[in-house]
């Protein structure tokens, strides 16, 4: 590989998440995982970053300089913030860095 991406995983401790990020990084790419826990046991070559999908502010850290997102989050299904966290958490990540569109016209 000659051009290497950073690529932010949200949901990268999850089933789906983890195989994902972990054949990311695999393939040469800096790979981060947004976590909600500091001790989150990331895939192999992978920088944990803790932040919450429910809080932009949080989120700074994460999307510094990254080249591309990857969402395979989800809250349970029950969850009462199942709407932030599935339905928000994409537009919530892009509020801190400024580069990043919905996508939606203004």
């Amino acid at each position: 590989m000659t051009d290497s991406l950073t690529i932010l995983f949200v949901g990268g401790t999850g089933s789906i998440g983890r195989l994902a990020a972990a054949r990311a990084a695999a393939e040469g790419h800096r790979v981060r995982v947004l976590t909600r826990r500091r001790n989150a046991n990331v895939p192999a070559g992978a920088e944990a970053v803790v932040g919450d999908l429910t809080d932009a502010s949080t989120l700074t850290a994460a999307v510094a300089d990254i080249d591309a997102v990857v969402f395979t989050h989800g809250a349970a299904y029950q969850s009462p913030l199942v709407r932030d966290v599935d339905y928000g958490g994409v537009s919530t990540s892009s509020r801190p860095s400024g580069s990043v569109t919905s996508g939606s016209p203004s």
